[in-house]
């Protein structure tokens, strides 16, 4: 019997589409005996997107190591195939490298947003997409995964110490368990990787905006018959969990409204690595803070080294007069000791 690995439900469809839409379309019938390094190279070839092609190198890599220790196949042309894909994809991008130098090239849409950007779009989700404020906030301002997220409770919140502690996130499972009670779709799982459960600082605004969401939620606790006391910080009026995909259409309407580029929610952890770096926090910071197991990793992949923020102090403090909470009486918060015992959990 092979043992079932415990992956998420997005990584196992991942694998099985790779699986299904490519290689078994270019080997057919064949089976993993038979399989040499020139059918591994046209089925690698057959994909042409880098991501999914990346993808592509840990499904081969990891399928035939296995078959390789269970001594079903008693040769591993893998690393070989990919030594050439890699060389042949070198040889295409020198190439390519060449011809643009002679033609002129339109420029690249910034894979970040800005500082300025991001003070724009927290105080314009604020005010028009109230829905999505505090899932945009953590996201931005502590380059939390959307399924970590909506998995956050109250009890994960250390108001004292100002930090939130990531220890596990909602998403559906690959055995489809929740289905009869309606909770496909956000069963309480174990985050991504090992280092994903991690503590992360917040900042003194931040936490001013989690304490008014509280009172939210014990309004909503106290006037809903039907309510569901799971103490989500991100939840519905009746207190459920959102799905991973909750925030994609206000999301879509937020950045319609501030004229900006649409960059990928998934992206918004590479701006908040981006701004983190511009302003000198260390490399391993960044990467504890994101939840990866290596500073190089989080460098390379997350963190845009092409941009340049001008007059930072100005941007930082307009970036804190947009967010922080207006001095009305619907929003005054006393901090004393009595209140924080009323609010917290």
């Amino acid at each position: 019997m092979i043992d079932e690995a415990d992956i998420a439900y997005n990584t196992y469809t991942a694998y099985r589409n790779i699986i299904y839409n490519y290689f078994l379309v270019v080997w057919g019938d064949k089976k993993i005996t038979a399989i040499q390094r020139d059918d591994l190279i046209a089925a690698l070839d057959s994909i042409p997107y880098d991501s999914i092609l990346r993808s592509a190198y840990g499904v081969i890599g990891g399928s035939f190591q296995y078959a390789l220790e269970n001594h079903i196949i008693y040769l591993n042309p893998v690393k070989s195939a990919i030594k050439v894909k890699r060389k042949t994809e070198k040889k295409c991008e020198i190439e390519n490298n060449k011809k643009a130098e002679h033609v002129d090239q339109p420029p690249v849409l910034p894979a970040v947003y800005t500082l300025q950007q991001v003070t724009i779009m927290l105080y314009l989700c604020k005010q028009e997409e109230p829905k999505i404020f505090i899932a945009l906030l953590l996201a931005l301002t502590a380059g939390l995964r959307i399924s970590e997220i909506i998995a956050i409770k109250y009890e994960d919140i250390d108001f004292g110490n100002h930090e939130i502690y990531i220890e596990r996130q909602l998403g559906r499972s690959t055995k489809n368990e929740g289905l009869e009670d309606g909770k496909l779709l956000t069963q309480e799982l174990r985050t991504k990787t090992r280092n994903s459960v991690r503590g992360t600082p917040l900042a003194d605004f931040v936490i001013d905006e989690i304490i008014l969401q509280r009172q939210k939620y014990e309004e909503l606790r106290a006037n809903i018959p039907d309510f569901h006391d799971y103490g989500y910080l991100c939840c519905q009026d009746d207190g459920k969990p959102y799905h991973r995909g909750f925030a994609q259409k206000a999301y879509t309407r937020l950045m319609e409204k501030c004229g900006f580029t649409k960059i990928p929610w998934r992206k918004l952890r590479n701006t908040y690595a981006t701004i983190l770096a511009e302003f000198e926090i260390s490399m391993k910071a960044i990467a504890a803070s994101l939840g990866h197991y290596s500073a190089d990793f989080t460098q390379e992949i997350y963190v845009n080294t092409e941009r340049v923020v001008y007059n930072a102090d100005c941007e930082i403090i307009a970036f804190a007069l947009e967010v922080l909470p207006k001095n009305n009486a619907a929003q005054l918060i006393p901090l004393d000791e009595r209140y924080l015992l009323e609010v917290l959990p």
